[in-house]
């Protein structure tokens, strides 16, 4: 499934209408219209038009799943029947599931809505709490007199995602996480305990071992994988760790993956990939992106509607593009294929390059998230205000009241923080396409984690003994690095990380607004030829937040442009 609704209240049947005509412009097709008392249920397949998993039973209940969904090692039907007869609506459990995904459960005349472990899936709703979807369009498109949310829409713009509950339209928020959603005669939102336990210490426990039992949970894992996916498996190869620690353990669980890699020839990940494939005898794709032509400025209207409605609204890097992007997803996905992506394998290295010691929230929200530039923002935006937003959102992911976290919660934030609202968009996107998997966002993988020593962390050393462990031929192979996997890292990687690490906070603060000091030339989709032709080039909203004569990065100036493009077309301010 690609996406469900869920509506409540007098006004779903005309909702459910306008819904089905936007969905289908980007290729939805409507696999389900449940009607009930209490609510109604809008199901869409996925893209690529892979089957849906969907049980009804005899006495009128029913489960279905978006995403990808595994319990108990296995997928489809018997999965969702096996997990329907477990549920307990009194506390929900998380064991033995694997994926993200949204889950859809009637049972005893009441519809529970739960998302995975780590809320890598997003569910989104509408402050009235009458619209549930995993599509935030969907719930934009139910939503009466929209807002901006100005912590959002800054957090949008200048960190490629929105952080916490938060939307950057006020009225869309994001359900917090583990939540089971339970709509009856009326509709309650109820905390589940959470499943990933973060220590304030590290393990006392050898590099040997901690390779060992982390390289033994991965083996469980892809052996799932294996066992449900195995010749429909496809990933990414590049120079670096987390795509060759996947293609490691695939080779171990017996599965030759369709391989790819993306970039320009001279490109120094596509060279070490095409270097791999041969060595190991498999075939590789070679996909450069950046050779696709633009439209032409009249059609460029379509190419960006089917890019609001596939990416659903919006993307880390903005909607507007040559049309390369939805071309290569919907390609990749085609043919039931399961793709697999190798985001937050920084769990098994040093991603913050901070001092082995207690930093405040504070520290963490200066050091990685303050690439914006004040000159560029109009008087809305205050830089304590922003700074305050996203370090509350750092504490209610760790769940903690303080904001002064040791060194192993501040590993944690990388998937419970980053993961959850960086990288879950990304997966939400891609799986509306089709199946996919996130090996290093699975909560058995996860857990435990941040509590690797830190200093087996540097400088890749544990991801490295983690693929040598697994595949010793493969770890040999060069990396981007400047050495192999095999071998201890590369003086000048370990001086690069030794730096960085001691990089003072205040030069970390203003890092970004040293590189960004210039313009940057624009590609041809994000000039006024193009944009013109898709909304008001003046910015009527957008600039009462930003200097748009003074924002010089493109990504930025597409994220800013998407927002326009959706404050203008839902009327929102």
């Amino acid at each position: 499934m690609g996406i469900f609704v869920v509506l409540t209240g007098p006004r779903a049947d005309a909702q459910a209408k306008k819904l089905d005509k936007t969905f289908s412009i980007a290729g939805f097709k409507s696999f389900k219209d449940i009607s009930h008392d209490n609510y109604r249920l809008l199901l869409y397949g996925k893209l690529n038009q892979s089957p849906v998993n969907f049980q009804a039973f005899e006495n009128g209940d029913f489960i279905t799943h978006t995403g990808t969904f595994l319990y108990k090692g296995d997928i489809g039907t018997s999965a969702l029947s096996n997990y329907y007869n477990a549920f307990d609506p009194n506390r929900v459990s998380w064991d033995d599931t694997n994926g993200h995904f949204g889950l859809i459960l009637s049972k005893a005349n009441t519809l529970h809505l739960t998302n995975d472990a780590i809320d890598a899936y997003a569910v989104y709703r509408n402050q009235d709490g009458t619209v549930y979807s995993n599509s935030f369009l969907a719930v934009l498109e139910c939503v009466d007199k929209p807002r901006i949310d100005t912590q959002g829409c800054y957090e949008y713009a200048w960190s490629e995602s929105v952080f916490g509950g938060k939307t950057f339209v006020k009225n869309i928020e994001r359900v917090p996480p583990n939540t089971l959603i339970s709509i009856s005669r009326k509709i309650e939102e109820i905390p589940q305990p959470a499943p990933i336990h973060v220590s304030s210490t590290t393990d006392d426990i050898s590099f040997e071992d901690a390779v060992t039992e982390h390289s033994q949970r991965l083996q469980a894992l892809f052996s799932k994988y294996a066992t449900n996916f195995k010749g429909r498996l496809r990933t990414a190869l590049s120079g670096g760790y987390d795509s060759r620690l996947i293609l490691g353990h695939l080779l171990d669980a017996g599965v030759t993956p369709d391989l790819f890699v993306f970039g320009r020839d001279d490109d120094p990940d596509v060279r070490v990939a095409l270097t791999i494939a041969k060595g190991e005898n498999i075939p590789i794709e070679h996909i450069d992106k950046g050779g696709t032509p633009p439209p032409p400025p009249e059609e460029f209207a379509e190419t960006v509607e089917r890019n609001f409605i596939a990416f659903d609204g919006w993307k880390f890097s903005g909607i507007f593009d040559h049309g390369a992007d939805l071309s290569d997803r919907l390609f990749r996905s085609q043919s039931n294929t399961v793709m697999m992506n190798g985001s937050v394998g920084e769990i098994y290295r040093n991603f913050y390059y901070l001092p082995d010691k207690t930093h405040t929230d504070r520290d963490i929200a200066q050091a990685f998230y303050a690439r914006y530039s004040p000159a560029a923002c109009t008087s809305k935006f205050l830089v304590r205000d922003f700074e305050d937003g996203l370090m509350e959102a750092m504490r209610s992911s760790l769940q903690v009241a303080s904001g002064e976290f040791s060194r192993s919660q501040v590993e944690a934030l990388y998937p419970l923080f980053r993961g959850r609202y960086w990288s879950s968009r990304d997966i939400s996107i891609n799986q509306r396409f089709g199946w996919m998997l996130f090996p290093f966002l699975e909560p058995d993988i996860v857990q435990d984690t941040p509590n690797i020593p830190l200093r087996y962390k540097n400088s890749g050393r544990f991801e490295a003994a983690l693929i040598h462990k697994i595949h010793p031929r493969l770890a040999a192979y060069p990396s981007v690095y400047g050495h192999g996997f095999h071998e201890p890292p590369s003086l000048g990687h370990r001086f690069s990380d030794l730096t960085s690490s001691h990089r003072p906070m205040w030069l970390r603060k203003n890092m970004y607004r040293l590189k960004t000091r210039h313009p940057e030339p624009r590609p041809i989709y994000l000039t006024d030829a193009y944009l013109k032709n898709i909304f008001d080039v003046k910015f009527p909203i957008m600039k009462d937040y930003f200097h748009i004569n003074k924002i010089f990065s493109s990504e930025v100036f597409n994220r800013i442009s998407t927002m326009e493009y959706i404050f203008q077309k839902y009327n929102i301010n």
